[in-house]
């Protein structure tokens, strides 16, 4: 494998607290559909890091 030298940068891409709501939970259960539905006491969300390699 080649190596492959450069400059990563990250950003934060959203940096407000995001509150589990209902709606959330909802789509959770609806689209993930776990072996038992989740409640917002079994959700941690977390910041998330873009970045790209220049």
């Amino acid at each position: 494998m080649k190596a492959s030298l450069g400059k990563v940068s990250a950003v934060l891409a959203d940096s407000t607290e995001t509150a589990v709501t209902k709606e959330l939970i909802g789509m959770i259960n609806r689209n993930v559909n776990p072996p038992e539905e989740i409640t917002a006491d079994d959700v941690y969300i977390r910041a998330m890091f873009v970045s790209q390699i220049k």
